[in-house]
């Protein structure tokens, strides 16, 4: 069943890569009016992806522990976490705006934040909700999968530098610093997986950055509103 698993996996990520590939290309050729992360098929479609995640983790062979699927120490990795993600989303964000002041706007695109922001206090609710089951799908694909459960047949530090490149890609309609900084995070989150063990502990720091953007975004509404300008 492994050989199942290792294709499993890398199809997904082919696909995962496609659909926000795809999704870049709608956002700047056509104004989009709903938020995407409140589109129903959007995540119906990522509810079936994370089903698919837990099927292949199961069919992977490997110990629940090797997918950092465990509650040992939970809540000490949540409150970890939590203070990787502000720490993380301060630094990420003071490394933003001094590439954006050397090297220009062109090196990023706001497109996909504004796109997401919440606009009414409705949306408050539901965005974080939804942004959370984007993480659990990215964590349970990046962590789990490509690097706990591909251990087993390739290093894991090669394993956390090569698919911390792909998970950078992956945010590719976020301009050149979003793809560069992204896969830094990436990186950055597998370490705390490796280093906890559990999936846990970069989850939570996952979605407390972005839930950080989104506030960020919030603040800087108007800057991203004339960003292109």
């Amino acid at each position: 069943m492994y050989p199942l698993f290792v294709f499993g996996s890398l199809a997904l990520t082919a696909a995962l890569g496609w659909a926000t590939y795809q999704s870049g290309k709608r956002l700047r050729a056509v104004p989009v009016t709903e938020n995407l992360l409140l589109a129903p098929t959007e995540n119906l479609v990522k509810g079936v992806l994370v089903l698919f995640c837990l099927i292949l983790g199961l069919l992977s062979g490997v110990p629940l522990q090797q997918l950092g699927w465990t509650r040992d120490n939970g809540w000490q990795n949540i409150g970890l976490g939590i203070v990787a993600g502000l720490i993380t989303q301060l630094v990420a964000n003071a490394v933003t705006t001094l590439a954006i002041e050397r090297f220009g706007k062109d090196i990023y695109s706001p497109v996909v934040m504004k796109n997401i922001m919440p606009r009414t206090r409705i949306e408050w609710v539901l965005v974080p909700a939804a942004l959370l089951l984007a993480v659990v799908l990215e964590e349970l694909l990046f962590r789990s999968l490509l690097l706990g459960a591909l251990s087993r047949a390739f290093p894991v530090l090669l394993l956390a530098v090569v698919f911390s490149c792909v998970f950078g890609l992956v945010h590719t309609p976020q301009g050149k610093l979003g793809v560069i900084i992204t896969a830094t995070l990436g990186f950055w989150l597998s370490l705390l997986f490796i280093w906890s063990g559990s999936l846990l502990l970069p989850l939570t720091a996952h979605y407390t950055i972005n839930f950080l953007q989104l506030l960020k975004a919030q603040d800087k509404r108007e800057w991203l509103d004339d960003y292109d300008r």
